[in-house]
């Protein structure tokens, strides 16, 4: 049996794990739906929060194949419940997340992975990837190529830059404890907070996220 989402959070074909709910983490998978802090000046007016796996390492927490790919589905179900029609997607778990993935994992298959899910999911959402390395960007220029969708192109530069993409929405390789961390994520909590580290707007979203996860629980009770 699925989760129940939520408007804020979406949590189709992730694994059933009812501990989560005692620490309050997103499940394996998910994406939740937050504000974007300093960045709505500039454009992006949302963030949604792929969590692909867990900063804290171990059976259910550890990134995966099937976390990656429907981490990007929950987000593209949350931007077009949230009415947007753009979004702009990373590369997330290129990173750190890429070297806990069981068995190994290329950033090849990964960016394979995304593609895919970006094509089988993204309906009425148009989607930039952004790409900030020019060898990942000609990664997924092949594969949009060979995908032939005209609702998916890429671009190199910044996620948090909008006039490089032109989205509204972008989405953060975040974590199932929806909490700004290091690398990419670490990158949009500076924007967030106007360039500043350690900001309180990106303390306020983190708030926010937790807040999101509390009332998913709430609308699926424990057995």
């Amino acid at each position: 049996m699925n989760y129940t989402s939520t408007k804020a959070l979406s949590a189709q074909s992730c694994p059933k794990d009812p501990s989560l709910r005692d620490i309050n983490y997103a499940p394996l998978g998910a994406s939740a739906w937050t504000t974007s802090g300093d960045l709505a000046n500039h454009g992006i007016t949302a963030i949604a929060q792929a969590a692909s796996g867990a900063m804290r390492s171990g059976q259910g927490f550890d990134p995966t194949r099937d976390s990656v790919s429907a981490s990007i589905m929950n987000s593209l179900i949350l931007a077009a419940g949230q009415g947007y029609r753009r979004l702009a997607v990373p590369f997330i778990a290129s990173g750190i997340f890429k070297d806990r993935i069981k068995p190994g994992a290329r950033k090849p298959e990964i960016a394979f992975n995304i593609t895919q899910a970006i094509a089988n999911f993204r309906g009425s959402v148009d989607v930039v990837i952004v790409a900030w390395d020019p060898s990942d960007k000609a990664l997924f220029d092949q594969y949009v190529l060979d995908v032939n969708d005209p609702g998916i192109t890429v671009q190199k530069g910044s996620i948090t830059d909008f006039n490089c993409h032109h989205c509204p929405a972008i989405v953060n390789a975040a974590n199932m404890e929806v909490r700004f961390g290091g690398g990419m994520s670490g990158r949009i909590a500076t924007a967030v907070n106007g360039g500043v580290d350690g900001g309180p707007q990106s303390v306020a979203i983190d708030q926010e996220a937790q807040g999101i996860i509390t009332a998913f629980w709430q609308a699926n009770p424990a057995p």
